[in-house]
């Protein structure tokens, strides 16, 4: 009996370790990352496979500067300063999507294009407004964003829910960080208390202050201002991993600053390393940090500062070839980025890595 008792006693502290274990929040060290050495490797190294596709040029079809590319169902969407163009994987042109104005069915600046599953969902750069199209670029519906979700940064989730990042406004009342809407208004919100006191002056939002990104069904989110990359799930957000960037890491609410403070000359990254997320594959998370990218490989634990080689084409520019570094990982873990075109009057070279 007393063996068997001290067995059952043995099995609960394991499960228990074991629990406990599971639970713990992986730490990623970015202590050293400036003493990372940068080299090169070759990108099928870490690819099973890469797509190089030209983008059609002629006096109607002109790619201005690129802010991002989208990958979904076989299509590209570029998305520039002012408009967003679809072309097919061959680099073909297919249609714009939307259109800039002030009409009810235009938006009046580009903050994003989000792709789910057959639609297009472009959300108004001020984040009052939501366009919805099809694959084909034709207008289907659109609606406003409730005031309460009118943040700073924003995601649609394949559920087809839209994510607003509502930074604090230095109140004393809880205020949303997090509201999900869809075209009936808001849904859920997740918030947090920040009381400040009295030692507060108005705050300074900054561009993407909170990023987003998707690794298969599962949303990460980060802010500037926390070292901890958050799991989405069920309206509720749950460390997924910590960044260690020892005495330079994030303070939270490092923006609002004191009385005394001119925000003219406010340097938020004085004493804080600048850390973009750029997305995540099952392998690697890909990291920005003071504008150097980083991999981080999660089997070794180790972080790398690569740029890739990219096998020898016509259509890239030499200088190309040995110094492409992706813009970030997509929610089906390619990598994706553009490279300039050996002809310099052509449009940019789109890049599709598929990561191991």
């Amino acid at each position: 009996m007393k063996q068997l008792i001290t067995l059952l006693v043995l099995l609960i502290l394991t499960v228990a370790c074991s629990q406990k274990k599971s639970s713990e929040v992986p730490i990623v060290n970015l202590v050293n990352h400036e003493t990372v050495e940068t080299y090169s490797i070759l990108l099928s190294d870490i690819a099973e496979s890469i797509k190089i596709i030209p983008l059609e040029t002629s006096e109607t079809v002109l790619v201005s500067r690129i802010r991002d590319v989208k990958f979904h169902n076989e299509r590209l969407y570029i998305i520039g300063i002012y408009d967003c163009m679809a072309f097919d994987m061959g680099g073909k042109f297919l249609n714009m999507v939307g259109m800039q104005g002030r009409g009810p069915q235009e938006y009046v600046s580009l903050y994003d294009i989000y792709p789910v599953k057959n639609n297009l969902w472009i959300i108004n750069g001020s984040g009052d407004k939501v366009l919805k199209h099809n694959k084909d670029g034709e207008f289907i519906e659109r609606f406003n964003l409730d005031k309460k979700a009118g943040g700073t940064d924003f995601f649609v989730s394949s559920g087809e829910e839209i994510i607003s990042f509502i930074p604090d406004q230095a109140q004393l009342t809880t205020d949303i960080m997090l509201a999900f809407s869809n075209s009936s208004g808001i849904i859920d919100s997740i918030l947090y208390r920040n009381p400040i006191g009295d030692e507060r002056i108005a705050q300074m939002f900054l561009l993407n202050e909170a990023q987003f990104a998707e690794n298969g069904n599962e949303i990460r989110f980060k802010y500037f201002f926390n070292d901890t990359i958050y799991t989405i799930k069920g309206h509720k957000i749950y460390p997924y991993m910590t960044l260690d960037l020892g005495s330079r890491g994030a303070i939270e609410h490092v923006r609002v600053l004191p009385k005394n403070q001119d925000l003219k000359t406010a340097n938020f990254f004085k004493d804080m390393d600048r850390v973009d997320f750029l997305g995540e594959s099952e392998g690697y998370l890909y990291l920005r940090i003071n504008d150097a990218p980083l991999f981080y490989n999660k089997a070794d634990k180790i972080v790398h500062k690569w740029s890739f080689t990219l096998p020898d084409n016509e259509y890239i520019a030499p200088e190309s070839l040995e110094n492409f570094k992706g813009v970030r990982i997509d929610g089906s873990g390619n990598l994706i980025g553009w490279a300039n075109p050996a002809n310099e009057e052509d449009n940019p070279v789109i890049i599709i890595a598929k990561l191991r």
